[in-house]
């Protein structure tokens, strides 16, 4: 089943349409099953919800909806340590250093322009006309590594933005939006979103959620405003990654099942050391009517709350309950042989958990355009850090650097907009900027290659025209 926008929702049941294997010699690959879309799939009450209101879910469509979906890229940002740190450390490099004002540049063609450094006296008048007219209400680099983290958790960041004209002075206030607070809204004409802290019916019966429109990302489509009751004006600004219609995907999407993997290994230790979630005791005995079925035992495991049989075993005897129990007791045929108990150990292995935790570190890392070095994994040797640059600038440097360009052409052009409103188009030649937090040594590194560059094309072509020496005696004139 296809989304509306543009995702797909996969329905499996293990006890369902399982296929016949019998007689191959292999696994039918197709039969492993995903684990993500149980972990993504929406409960009744999501459901109902986007059954209800007109708002697009992440995922899915308003009658299968995949919403959950996002709350489960979220978690992968929060509890995967090595997705996080990637994350958090890409954000931080992008916006390492204090905000500047650099030559406004266009962010979809290369003109050629070389440019050059603002004068401090520019660079001042830039910083104080923000201060002026626009409130971010965090300091400017917080506030882009947080849309930035967004972005790369959820494939989304969402800018809002408010203007009024305070004692003749037009001022703005930007905010960013966290993605959970956002939906947009399923109506014909301009796309629209409405913004709530949360989405369920008793909430939104006492405060309905603000609607606002969305203005196009791209810089030479005039903002679409929405005025408020008190006069003021208001718009978001939506910055998405991949082809969805709607919502974004994370740029690591390709790494989900390892950063599942890696959460998931992480709960097993932690419940195996703290709450010893696995049996230790299997108790197999015989059944006492022979004529009880699998439907009678489903029967009562709906009476006591559960979907099934299958269901009431997981919440009672596998790490899915919050409080497992430590023996498990299975029934046997009638008339079968004695009853059996079998000891079950946690799986101790060192070496299983290393391995496998290097493998998902590994895949996480690619998925994230992230290095060992540049994640500290792997150290320079010696008093140098030549080769942490090197890697740096070779590797690491365009992912960090088109990370920026895309957090800054959404916040630049919101203050261009707010540019236009005050009147200030002057400001318009100028936008804000970041740099590295290794810049010095970056730059450092650069120069010292184009001179070593230098060094090696003078003595080649030294080499190839050489210049007679004045003072050499010519051996045919003695």
């Amino acid at each position: 089943m296809s989304g509306s926008n543009g995702s797909a929702l996969v329905e499996y049941n293990p006890k369902r349409d399982k296929e016949d294997v019998r007689g191959r010699g292999f696994t039918v690959f197709s039969s492993l099953k995903n684990p993500i879309p149980d972990e993504v799939a929406d409960a009744d009450e999501i459901k109902k919800f986007f059954e209800k209101y007109r708002f697009v879910p992440y995922a899915g469509t308003n009658h299968h909806s995949g919403h959950s979906l996002l709350a489960f890229y979220l978690m992968l940002y929060k509890l995967s340590p090595t997705h996080g740190a990637c994350i958090r450390r890409k954000s931080n490099f992008a916006f390492g250093s204090r905000p500047t004002a650099v030559p406004m540049f266009d962010a979809d063609f290369d003109t050629g322009d070389v440019e050059e450094e603002l004068s401090p006296n520019i660079k001042a008048l830039y910083g104080q006309a923000l201060k002026e007219h626009i409130s971010f209400g965090s300091p400017i680099r917080d506030f882009c590594r947080v849309l930035s983290n967004q972005y790369e958790a959820t494939g989304n960041c969402w800018l809002y933005v408010r203007v009024a004209k305070v004692l003749g002075t037009v001022r703005a206030s930007f905010k960013w939006v966290k993605p959970s607070n956002v939906l947009y809204l399923n109506e014909d004409g301009p796309a629209m979103v409405a913004i709530s802290p949360i989405w369920n019916d008793d909430y939104l019966r006492r405060k309905e959620p603000e609607i606002v429109p969305v203005s196009s990302s791209d810089p030479n489509v005039e903002p679409n405003f929405k005025k408020n009751a008190d006069g003021s004006y208001s718009t978001i600004f939506h910055q998405k990654s991949g082809d969805n219609a709607w919502y974004g995907r994370p740029p690591s999407e390709n790494g989900v099942l390892a950063q599942f993997s890696e959460v998931q290994n992480v709960f097993y230790r932690v419940r195996s050391a703290y709450g010893e979630f696995t049996g230790k005791i299997i108790m197999e005995a015989e059944e006492a009517d022979p004529k009880r079925t699998m439907d009678d035992m489903d029967t009562d495991a709906r009476e006591s709350g559960y979907d099934n049989a299958v269901h009431r075993f997981e919440q009672n005897f596998t790490q899915k309950s919050n409080d497992p129990q430590q023996v498990f007791v299975t029934m046997r045929p009638f008339g079968a042989r004695p009853m059996f108990v079998f000891s079950i150990p946690p799986n101790t292995n060192e070496n299983y958990y290393e391995k496998i935790k290097k493998i998902d570190e590994h895949d996480i890392l690619l998925s994230n355009q992230c290095t060992m070095r540049f994640m500290s994994f792997e150290v320079a040797s010696g008093f140098s850090n030549d080769i942490y640059i090197s890697d740096y600038v070779l590797n690491m440097e365009p992912v960090i650097m088109d990370l920026r360009q895309t957090i800054l052409s959404l916040v630049n052009h919101a203050i261009t907009t707010v540019w236009n409103i005050a009147g200030r188009d002057d400001l318009n030649k100028f936008s804000l900027g970041f740099f590295s937090p290794i810049q010095n040594d970056i730059q450092a590194y650069k120069d010292g290659k184009q001179i070593n560059k230098d060094m090696q094309l003078q003595t080649l072509q030294n080499m190839q025209n050489p210049q007679p020496n004045p003072q050499q005696i010519d051996p045919r004139k003695k």
